[in-house]
């Protein structure tokens, strides 16, 4: 799992721009699984193509775009949740490996995110609408993970180790999704046509601060305007509490992070598992590799008994 992750975290998967990334996943899988692709990219990865139970995670990251030069800076747009003190002097890259650095172009000690641009620490000058991310980095310390893109690539190197090191069951199909982050409906555009039961939705989701890291996550399961089909939520209360995982209900209006959200859509059931991501007001996102073996040894047992 590490070396997956590590490997995976210097992929450039802008939006829209995730070709690398994608690749990376079809030579790891190619030998073992029957692959297949759509016009938007999405990659799907199964033995059978009408599975029962198709688990979707997106591949992009939070990433910007090029939107104009002025005095030397390149104004840019951001699609992601980055704030414009998180950005200031952080260096960025482009797809083609030219390199950049966020500034600060306006005379504020508080700039706002339009007063930022980027500075190019090369020659070559990017063009209108070029994407671009914050340079990947990974970093780790006893048993946490940290880096600048946990948040798109911690799902994707547990999906990928949990194909590479489990036997994919007929009834099962994993859909790697690109321009998520676009698309507001995005994990199920990819499965429209697809005739699968049950969706298992796999993502990440920051915690609190003030949750001690290493303790592992907490489950909130809720419903949010949907009737759940009873049978189904019981049999996941009941996988849940037969797992290692410290387990309680919340209320339905706390978003502040959610490691397993049920709910039901039209007749199609939705599980969604998040992997816990742990950070303090910074552009570093960190994991423990406990909350990684704990929810894979659930995500296994969701797997063998729904």
């Amino acid at each position: 799992m590490e070396k997956i992750l590590k490997e995976i975290t210097y992929k450039f998967g802008a939006l829209g721009d995730e070709n690398e990334i994608i690749e990376y996943i079809k030579n790891k899988v190619v030998k073992n699984f029957r692959i297949t692709d759509d016009v938007l990219g999405n990659l799907y990865v199964y033995k059978n193509k009408s599975a029962r139970i198709s688990v979707l995670t997106p591949v992009d990251e939070a990433s910007f775009f090029i939107a104009g030069e002025q005095k030397g800076f390149f104004r840019f747009k951001i699609i992601g949740d980055y704030s414009a003190i998180q950005l200031v002097d952080r260096i960025v890259l482009f797809k083609d490996r030219k390199r950049g650095i966020i500034r600060n172009i306006s005379e504020k000690d508080s700039p706002e995110l339009s007063d930022l641009g980027v500075e190019m620490l090369d020659s070559k000058k990017p063009g209108i609408g070029e994407p671009f991310i914050i340079e990947p980095s990974f970093y780790k310390r006893k048993d946490l993970f940290l880096s600048t893109n946990l948040d798109s690539r911690a799902g994707v190197a547990f999906a990928l180790n949990f194909l590479l090191k489990n036997k994919l069951s007929h009834s099962l199909k994993f859909i790697f999704l690109c321009q998520t982050r676009m698309r507001e409906k995005s994990y199920y555009i990819a499965g429209r046509e697809e005739k699968s039961e049950i969706y298992i939705i796999l993502r990440t989701s920051p915690c609190k601060d003030g949750i001690e890291i290493g303790r592992g996550p907490v489950i909130n399961i809720f419903s949010r305007n949907y009737v759940l089909p009873v049978d189904f939520k019981n049999k996941i209360l009941e996988i849940l509490k037969k797992s290692r995982l410290k387990f309680q209900l919340k209320a339905e209006e706390d978003f502040s992070y959610f490691p397993v959200y049920l709910k039901s859509s039209g007749t199609k059931k939705v599980l969604e598992i998040s992997i816990p991501l742990k950070y303090h007001k910074n552009i570093y996102k960190k994991i423990s590799k406990k909350d990684i073996l704990i929810l894979n040894s659930l995500f296994e047992n969701f797997i063998k008994k729904l």
